[in-house]
């Protein structure tokens, strides 16, 4: 396990932990960059609509990372709060239903026309959020990535592996693109080893 995987997995046992203890578990150096991930924590948190992009634009301006770093720090702090998209849309979700509660709570005491006509409106408008960020379908299952084998493909001379008619010679064409690109011969030479004086 890498020095990097290391801190990760002593940063997800102790985030949150008093800073007292974390000085017996953390260096110097270590315990500055855990509380650069608890600051961005709980900023990402409080803005689930930001994606990775943007809390490594943030990391950089805020705490002087280079790109690079910020990107990794923003990917293990994404590690960190799970996955942010879902957090997102749980937010939306949250904000759809109680749209929606308000809607019916304003229709159903109702006075006038336009208390109805407002209501109306909130429910259309908790609708369209819901729709906008996709709450009225399933969420997709993920890829499992590790699981695909990519096929394995072995290149041939054979041209009638390709259940074409054709009339190529290819060793003549092969000769023939030899001589054009200055191939001579297909054996490499014996290379000479030179010792270092």
């Amino acid at each position: 396990m890498t020095d990097r995987n290391t801190f990760i997995v002593k940063v997800e046992k102790h985030l949150f932990d008093d800073l007292d203890q974390l000085a017996e578990i953390f260096t110097p150096a270590q315990l500055d960059r855990l509380i650069m991930y608890r600051d961005i924590y709980t900023h990402w948190l409080a803005h689930p609509e930001k994606h990775e992009g943007q809390i490594a634009k943030s990391l950089i301006s805020k705490y002087g990372r280079s790109q690079s770093q910020a990107y990794i720090d923003a990917g293990n702090i994404k590690k960190l709060l799970g996955n942010v998209s879902m957090a997102k849309k749980e937010f939306e979700r949250y904000a759809a239903i109680k749209m929606t509660k308000e809607a019916y709570k304003l229709a159903k005491n109702a006075k006038d026309r336009l208390d109805v006509a407002r209501a109306e409106a909130m429910a259309k408008a908790a609708k369209v959020l819901g729709e906008v960020n996709r709450l009225n379908k399933m969420d997709p299952q993920e890829i499992p990535y590790e699981e695909i084998i990519p096929p394995e493909f072995e290149p041939v001379y054979d041209v009638t592996l390709l259940n074409k008619p054709t009339d190529i010679d290819v060793e003549k064409q092969t000769k023939k693109l030899k001589k054009k690109y200055g191939i001579i011969d297909d054996k490499a030479e014996e290379a000479e080893i030179i010792e270092d004086e």
